[in-house]
């Protein structure tokens, strides 16, 4: 870790660590680390020291996309809003489950109960009341579902089913969920994207935007739910544009003229007011967009 803009030294937290994830109020940092061929997920303090499982459990394998390179899922384990617990989906022996557990070591609890192999959950995200978590599922079928579960009694409402593919962007507010949905065959980069509100109550559906010409796997919800950013690809070049969620026209916030460039790993800082993401030739550079009012 390093302050952003200082001079500080940088603190080496964890070897063999990726996929950090800080503590909503940033003195704790969990993240990804292989174990042979095993992925555990992990957790320490964001000043140094040891780092501790958070499970025992097998995290389920992260995926990524190819050219540019980004993560597939929006999230693959997520911090409650109160820092006492963390949710990602469990690959014990060959079996997926969505897993809650407390990041002071006293215990876990699975919240679902599969015992399918062919089930697969993906991008648990918690409400911002911290009561609820969101999930993805599918059997291998030509559902997709999504699922709200209650985090300490279990219950699990399906809130919405879709032969579309259907990747979870986040939270909208306490009862509405953001997905990127595609009705033809998946690809990073397709003609037109989706991007749909769900309300998890009255299960409702609505259409707040197609986005043209957008890599699948970077678009993200900002901070509050209320705005939209993504990476697209438009007259030959990766650009990084954003819009808000309640409806408006698309602003784009770079200008790329380079069309060897390739825009990747997009992430909203906490505070909504700056972009980090890559930039991609051959390697990774990371870049901020700032001052985007």
């Amino acid at each position: 870790s390093r302050p952003v803009g200082g001079e500080a030294a940088a603190t080496r937290l964890a070897t063999n660590g990726a996929m950090a994830e800080w503590s909503p109020d940033g003195s704790r940092i969990a993240f990804v680390s292989t174990v042979g061929d095993k992925y555990k997920l992990m957790s320490m303090s964001a000043s140094g020291g040891e780092a501790k499982p958070v499970s025992n459990d097998d995290l389920t394998p992260p995926a990524y996309s190819l050219m540019p390179y980004n993560r597939v899922q929006t999230a693959d384990f997520s911090w409650s809003p109160d820092g006492s617990r963390i949710a990602f989906i469990s690959a014990k022996d060959s079996v997926k489950n969505v897993v809650v557990a407390r990041t002071d070591g006293s215990g876990e609890a699975d919240i679902t109960q599969n015992a399918e192999k062919g089930r697969t959950f993906a991008c648990p995200m918690w409400s911002p009341d911290g009561k609820y978590i969101a999930v993805t599922s599918s059997d291998g079928g030509a559902f997709v579902r999504a699922l709200v579960i209650d985090a300490d009694t279990r219950e699990t409402r399906e809130v919405m089913r879709t032969t579309a593919f259907a990747r979870l962007i986040g939270w909208a507010g306490i009862h509405e969920l953001i997905f990127a949905t595609l009705q033809t065959k998946m690809a990073s980069l397709p003609p037109e994207t989706t991007i749909v509100q769900v309300d998890t109550v009255a299960g409702a559906m609505r259409t707040v935007a197609l986005l043209k010409e957008a890599y699948l796997y970077n678009i993200h919800l900002g901070p509050g739910g209320k705005t939209i950013a993504y990476a697209a690809h438009r007259d030959g070049r990766d650009n990084i544009w954003v819009m808000p969620v309640a409806g408006g026209a698309e602003k784009k916030v770079t200008s790329n003229n380079d069309s060897r460039l390739y825009f990747s790993g997009l992430t909203w800082a906490s505070n909504g007011n700056s972009i980090f993401f890559g930039k991609q030739m051959r390697y990774s550079l990371l870049s901020m967009v700032t001052n985007l009012k």
